[in-house]
């Protein structure tokens, strides 16, 4: 249809020249000396306006509805011929088609507005995760580790237990008795035995001793010799049950060995929490940048619209302004018709359905949604007592997992942090420690 219009207006062009023409030929006057048809220059101003910016056509069609007014005034309107009937019919219908498109380029703007809100709708908050379904699928769970750490601290009693005993039974208060020393079974504690009473002295210089000095220095002895052998008795009573030798070597590395297992055990366990985390964090930061992006995209384009719009606004007011003027010109009382258009005042209310809806300024807008679920944190004090609370003592003090979570790039959502990582922020690995102070010899003795 706009090609056949555009046809038409072709036509009428060419048939107002041809009528100008015939009309100055008729009365003898040649086309070069006369002044040329007002209404030629106005079709051909009319034609122009639908392909210029938008920006300009608002000033085109104040500037054509300037002429009319101009050309009323200065009475070339008197008396309407043909030419300016069809001159009239031919600007209305570019006009009508200039309407259609400041519609078309308004529904435009809100669609381009929608659709981008649209994408940002599609940018979906991630949903929580059902731990009790979640938990369900674990590999590896807490009573795993617990059930380990409960078989890892058997192993590690008696692995102490031997330590211990071969501590006691190098080392007992009673065989560390002065009357006993040296004893194999007392560790150097200083000191010497005590000597035996100086009988030489007292018979020196004398053929013989006394009677009553053998007497005494008998009695003296046998005291001591009791006193020694009770001493001795109590020695090897304090190391009843000990062996000749202790080699803790083997309990010693199984020890070691199972409490390196239970290690790997907790790892992996922790590790899904671990990667739970990642999982979480990387949904929630792949929802965030969806949402900023197609924010700001939203943003821009009805900052755009909102600069646009006036001139939009402007634009239908001259084309109404350009259709009451015309109208009037095929009104049976063009004067007074022509006044009222010129005193006619446009406002909002010509162009209300030309308002655009800004999604970001309505009341439901979708607003950004924050993260909410709380990631637990392995190596934490609260996540070692909600799952380890029965062999807490057998947990180590530091695991590759125990960081984990505090390394992620990304903070999207709450953590559940403890004591432990708090203040401890230790990258050495203690994992296969071996109680130190079941080394020593001054571990509690147990009762023999």
């Amino acid at each position: 249809m706009k090609f056949f219009s555009t046809i038409a207006r072709a036509s009428v062009v060419v048939a107002i020249a041809d009528a100008v023409t015939t009309k100055k030929m008729s009365s003898g006057v040649a086309a070069t000396e006369s002044a040329p048809n007002p209404w030629l220059a106005l079709l051909t101003s009319s034609w122009s306006l639908a392909g210029k910016p938008e920006q300009e056509k608002s000033a085109g069609l104040q500037s054509l509805a300037d002429s009319i007014v101009a050309m009323a005034k200065n009475g070339n309107l008197q008396n309407p011929d043909p030419t300016m009937q069809s001159a009239v019919e031919s600007i209305l219908e570019i006009v009508e088609d200039m309407k259609e498109s400041i519609n078309a380029s308004n529904d435009a703007a809100q669609a381009s507005m929608d659709e981008k809100y649209d994408t940002l709708k599609n940018c979906s908050a991630p949903s929580a995760t059902d731990m009790t379904a979640w938990t369900a699928g674990l590999n590896t769970t807490a009573s795993d580790v617990v059930t380990c750490r409960q078989e890892e601290k058997t192993v590690k009693e008696n692995y102490t237990d031997c330590i211990g005993e071969q501590n006691r039974c190098a080392n007992t208060t009673e065989c560390c008795n002065p009357l006993l020393q040296p004893n194999t079974y007392c560790l150097p504690v200083g000191g010497s035995s005590p000597q035996p009473s100086t009988l030489e002295g007292q018979c020196n210089g004398r053929s013989k001793c006394k009677l009553n000095d053998l007497n005494a220095m008998l009695t003296y002895f046998q005291g001591k010799l009791t006193e020694y052998q009770t001493a001795e008795d109590s020695c090897t009573a304090s190391r009843a049950g000990c062996n000749e030798s202790y080699d803790c070597t083997t309990v010693e590395n199984n020890y070691t060995t199972k409490r390196g297992d239970c290690n790997v055990v907790q790892t992996n366990f922790e590790q899904q929490y671990c990667d739970l985390a990642r999982s979480v964090e990387a949904n929630w930061d792949a929802y965030n940048t969806c949402y900023d992006n197609a924010h700001a995209a939203l943003i821009a384009e009805e900052t755009k619209q909102k600069e646009i719009l006036p001139g939009r606004h402007q634009e239908w007011r001259g084309v109404l302004r350009i259709e009451c003027l015309l109208g009037a010109l095929q009104a049976t009382d063009m004067t007074a018709e022509l006044e009222k258009c010129i005193d006619t005042t446009y406002g909002d209310a010509h162009w209300a359905h030309l308002d655009l809806t800004y999604p970001s300024e309505q009341a439901k807008f979708v607003e950004k949604t924050t993260c909410s679920e709380p990631l637990e944190t392995p190596g934490a004090s609260n996540f070692k007592s909600a799952h380890y609370a029965e062999v807490l003592e057998e947990i180590p003090e530091e695991l590759s997992t125990y960081h984990c979570v505090a390394a992620l790039a990304t903070e999207h959502c709450p953590r559940t942090v403890g004591i432990a990582l708090l203040g401890h922020k230790s990258k050495v690995s203690h994992a296969h420690r071996i109680p130190q102070a079941t080394r020593h010899h001054g571990l509690k003795r147990r009762t023999a």
